[in-house]
């Protein structure tokens, strides 16, 4: 389902004896989507691809152009699980192979990598649906009771990167100060660290468990579970071969559930929490830079700049077989989270390593059941002579360092640089986006007024017109009537005239009446 059978085939692939040159093994999880989150990551099982969707602001020419174009940025990595597949499916790819190598005789590292809240601790050490190491605990037992050619001593320890400081969860007094602050070789290795036999996988199983609820959390805006510190569990495997069927060995297999790197204004974070996200932000910082050099073969690795960094020295570009999962959010509103973790997977791609079978001689393989111990554990006149090589090596050390730090602070200075001028360009980029947008929009009001007034001007005008003619037809009826008015007065008075003429007439006849009458 996931190309895995490819991938379990070349990693299972595994050295006679001898050195094996390869690289970090890299897998991506992307978790489920929750409900109110709209998402923007398209992971690809076939391909092994990962697509990251992201909205780019563009400048607006047109009033009805888009305002946002769309951009796809693509990963490739050695395999890839969407949000529906199993913890099965995981281990299988991730978690399996480098097992095999550690019984083998390789050292073995998983890490899993990633912002808060994106699935590494449900990855590595879920419970309930059984994640990679509970896995890891019952695979161990089952492969070495199928071995009767060798005998084999499992020892487990776990231990904690807690704001800069390491302390042990197995230590029998670990809740009253016990096991905290535990001091580093040059090597990177942790002497006082407490190992506990494990001869069934429920006691393996067991002393995880009971290292887990020495670990710290709290909850987060992001995460109601959120670790706050970086967890590392340790696997010790012991192969004593029986005479003239080969050499016995002595592996490690690390499990490392790094913390998340987070936001403070997203997490919320305060008091301590703060002071524990500045610190667990810093060591990733460290991490990326040692990735970086790494990925970019420097002659010069910043190791020891983080203890999380110093302890997995080993783990990162030397003697050790290393598979990093980076679990990631789907979510549009974490999408520049995400796009940092899936370029630092990128980036680990192209580390290289060196890994070999660590052979020991048979008389130095303790049986299994012995009171005696691996010659991990050097008597007092080594360990002094060991100290002083180590003294002295990180006296030239912290000289070679210093003198790298002061380059590196020059080409931070220089990039910092960069930054601010490319940062003062964006913004100056934004600010005309902005002044054309907001132009743009003052062009459509205006465009808008404009027909407005040419709508009314052209009522205005019509309006106008009318009264003109309403004027033009009241001066004509006003016309018609003085002269109907000076018609009537004539008519009027040539009435009366006609009406004086014929009382004068009828004077006239009655005199002449009276006159005839006389005579």
């Amino acid at each position: 389902q996931h190309s895995v059978a490819a991938a379990c085939k070349h990693l299972i692939a595994m050295a006679d004896g001898g050195t094996q040159c390869s690289r970090v093994r890299v897998f991506t999880r992307v978790r489920p989507a929750k409900p109110e989150e709209k998402p923007c990551v398209q992971p690809s099982e076939a391909s092994n691809s990962v697509r990251v969707l992201t909205e780019i602001q563009a400048p607006v020419t047109e009033i009805d152009q888009s305002r946002t174009t769309v951009e796809a940025q693509d990963f490739a990595f050695d395999g890839v699980f969407s949000g529906s597949a199993s913890h099965e499916d995981v281990f299988a790819a991730v978690g399996q192979p480098v097992l095999l190598e550690c019984l083998a005789g390789f050292n073995g590292t998983i890490l899993a990598y990633g912002q808060t809240g994106s699935g590494k601790t449900h990855s590595l050490l879920e419970s309930g649906e059984v994640g990679v190491l509970p896995r890891l605990a019952c695979e161990i037992f089952a492969r070495i009771t199928q071995d009767t050619d060798s005998d084999y001593i499992v020892e487990a320890a776990a231990m904690q990167v807690y704001n800069e400081q390491v302390d042990d969860l197995l230590h029998s007094s670990h809740n009253t100060g016990g096991g905290r602050n535990l001091p580093l070789l040059f090597s990177g290795e942790v002497t006082e660290l407490t190992w506990v036999q494990c001869k069934q996988s429920r006691k393996l199983l067991s002393t995880f468990a009971k290292a887990r609820k020495n670990i710290i959390y709290a909850e987060t805006k992001m995460n109601k579970a959120s670790s706050r510190s970086h967890a590392i569990f340790q696997i010790r495997i012991i192969k004593h071969v029986q005479p003239g069927k080969g050499q016995s060995t002595c592996s490690r297999l690390n499990v490392v559930d790094l913390a998340g790197s987070e936001r403070i204004k997203k997490s919320g974070a305060q008091g301590v929490q703060f002071k524990e996200a500045i610190n667990i932000n810093n060591s990733l910082l460290t991490l990326g830079n040692v990735v970086s050099a790494l990925a970019s073969k420097k002659s010069f690795v910043p190791y020891r700049d983080s203890k999380l960094t110093h302890i997995l020295s080993s783990s990162l570009g030397l003697n050790c077989k290393t598979t990093l999962l980076v679990c990631v959010s789907p979510a549009e509103d974490h999408v520049h989270e995400t796009l940092c973790s899936l370029k630092f997977a990128s980036r680990a791609m192209d580390i290289e390593i060196n890994a070999q079978v660590n052979h020991i001689p048979d008389s130095e393989a303790t049986e299994p059941g012995a009171s005696g111990s691996v010659p991990e554990y050097p008597d007092e006149e080594e360990t002094q002579a060991v100290q002083a090589t180590q003294a002295m090596a990180d006296a030239l050390e912290r000289a070679e360092q210093s003198e790298a730090r002061a380059i590196l602070a020059e080409q931070a200075v220089s990039e910092w640089k960069s930054r601010a001028e490319s940062a003062e360009l964006a913004a100056r980029e934004d600010t005309i986006a902005q002044l054309t947008k907001e132009l743009d929009l003052r062009n459509v009001v205006i465009k808008d007024l404009r027909t407005e007034m040419a709508s009314l001007r052209a009522g205005l005008q019509g309006r106008e017109a009318d009264v003109t003619r309403r004027l033009a037809d009241a001066e004509k009826s006003g016309q018609e009537a003085r002269d109907a008015a000076a018609e009537a007065a004539r008519l009027s008075a040539e009435s009366q005239q006609a009406s004086i003429d014929a009382a004068a007439e009828r004077d006239r006849a009655t005199r002449e009446a009276e006159r005839l009458a006389e005579e």
